[in-house]
């Protein structure tokens, strides 16, 4: 009788290992590499920095004031499309880039944490000899632009944030998920990335975007080092809270931007940002979302400009 049940034990381990094995097998998608001839290929610029090379995009006239485009923490810099001809078309040099882990830059086997990517921002800006910069940041992006701030305010004029993340892991019990070993690894795999592009393309969707965004989005999860790049940046303190950050620029001018149907950027949130930011400039568009930025881009680029023109 032992021996039975040892072994019907050892059966349903391994009917356990095999059903969550086949799943994990069957969920790479990761087929392609981001090399060289790769870039070449898709064309854009690029630099070597200390963690990888990045992509970017610096247009406009040479010696105007330089507008830096951070994007959020999934779509990368091509989300800015509706904002950079307005930028343009008002004499601003124009800097967006792709964060590491996403669009055309590398997916290098770091921590995806804060210092990452205020390095990142800060090589960039040094490797093509910007010193100061407007920066406009959108969700995460947001986050980054402040916490570049605060540990840089002497390369920032102004600060312009777009339904800005405060402490999007709060609540979220995916998150103490991520952080187990092997489990974590199993759920991007399996969930986390499928999930990305869903949500992505239904927020495309609901935006009025390109059509073709759904598809550009998908094509960068396909890249080697997307997914871990995404695991480790929800192991990290990249999504935790951002509220000792904000309160380093508590006395600085920010425009803060929020739509009422946002439902990733709660308006708790908001609200207690507001409180932090006693210099800030606010507004709310009625009936936009997360993707403000897009649908609802003339209102966007208005005040934009109407903040970034001002004396």
């Amino acid at each position: 009788m032992g021996v039975m049940r040892r072994t019907r034990s050892l059966l349903a381990l391994a009917t356990l290992l095999l059903g969550l094995a086949t799943p994990y097998l069957l969920s790479h998608r990761e087929d392609r590499v981001l090399d060289e001839p790769t870039r070449e290929s898709l064309g854009g610029d690029y630099v070597r920095l200390s963690d990888g090379v990045t992509h970017y995009e610096l247009s406009g006239p040479s010696g105007a004031p330089v507008v830096a485009l951070i994007h959020g923490g999934t779509i990368p810099s091509w989300n800015w499309d509706p904002q950079v001809p307005a930028l343009l078309g008002a004499g601003f040099r124009v800097l967006r880039y792709d964060h590491f882990g996403r669009g055309r830059s590398d997916r290098p086997e770091v921590a995806y944490d804060r210092a990452l990517y205020r390095r990142q921002l800060l090589e960039l800006l040094n490797a093509l000899e910007i010193e100061r910069v407007h920066l406009v940041g959108i969700s995460f992006g947001g986050a980054t632009a402040a916490s570049f701030t605060a540990a840089h305010p002497e390369r920032v004029e102004t600060i312009a944030l777009l339904a800005p993340v405060l402490h999007y892991a709060e609540g979220k019990a995916l998150f103490g998920m991520a952080a187990v070993p092997g489990l974590g690894e199993w759920y991007a795999r399996v969930f986390s990335v499928q999930n990305t592009v869903d949500r992505a393309a239904a927020f495309f969707e609901e935006s009025g975007a390109d059509p073709d965004y759904a598809s550009r989005f998908e094509a960068q999860t396909r890249y080697r080092g997307y997914e871990q790049a995404l695991l480790s940046m929800s192991r990290t303190d990249a999504l935790t809270d951002y509220r000792e950050t904000y309160q380093a620029l508590a006395e600085r001018e920010i425009l803060l931007v929020w739509g009422t149907e946002d439902h990733d950027i709660p308006r708790t949130h908001i609200d207690h940002l507001r409180q932090i930011l006693r210099g800030h400039r606010y507004t709310e568009l009625d009936g936009a979302g997360h993707g403000l930025n897009i649908q609802q881009s003339e209102a966007i680029n208005r005040l934009l400009l109407d903040f970034l023109e001002r004396p």
